[in-house]
């Protein structure tokens, strides 16, 4: 009797994990379709930014990494989903800037992109992301003109700390304010140039 039950209850544990099994399929994502990275900076690994403040300060940031990676394939019912992201980082000794933007998503959804930037001066560090984003119509440093403005604050109080980043598509960061008064302006306003994600390291994985 013990070994009738035993049986059965093997065969109905077999015949559920047939069964859940069965429910996996293969999903194909989208292609990459991340567009952030239009409002970053459009050099190659290796190039320089420099920003310069009222006094003449340089701060010469260098392009170290620019990565993205596509999700092209996922198996349902497994936790997995569409991800796709990609990187920026550029420094300057023990200052530094990092973009990130990442958007997930599963089947046909619209899916949700979050936007990450973070920025260290003189040791502090400023973060923003998504929600302390603003459009900006137009916005001016000296005699140039600007469009459709990415504009980043937060209310940081450390002097070193970034309290505001303005952002214009093929240039990047244009102008960064600390909390502290100083005002970091890009030297280089006029040269537009794409961001494609061509210029990034590219890979692709399969979640399963």
């Amino acid at each position: 009797m013990k070994k009738t039950l035993y049986l059965l209850l093997l065969a109905a544990l077999v015949a559920l994990a047939s069964c859940n099994n069965s429910t996996h399929r293969e999903v194909d994502c989208r292609n990459f379709e991340l567009t952030n990275e239009l409002y970053w900076f459009s050099g190659g690994v290796g190039d320089s930014v420099i920003f310069t403040n009222a006094t003449n300060r340089r701060i010469a940031f260098r392009i170290m990494d620019k990565s993205s990676q596509h999700t092209k394939r996922y198996t349902s019912e497994t936790g997995c989903g569409c991800n796709d992201w990609s990187g920026m980082l550029l420094t300057d000794g023990v200052d530094s800037m990092w973009f990130y933007s990442s958007v997930k998503y599963a089947e046909n959804q619209e899916g949700k992109q979050y936007e990450d930037v973070y920025i260290i001066l003189h040791h502090e560090q400023s973060y923003f992301n998504e929600t302390t984003r603003e459009n900006l119509a137009n916005y001016s440093i000296d005699t140039f003109e600007f469009s459709n403005i990415k504009k980043f604050e937060y209310s940081y109080t450390k002097p070193s700390q970034i309290k505001s980043v303005y952002m214009v598509k093929d240039l990047g960061v244009v102008q960064f304010k600390t909390a502290g008064g100083e005002v970091w302006t890009n030297t280089n306003l006029s040269t537009y140039a794409p961001n494609t994600i061509n210029s990034f390291s590219y890979s692709e994985n399969i979640c399963d």
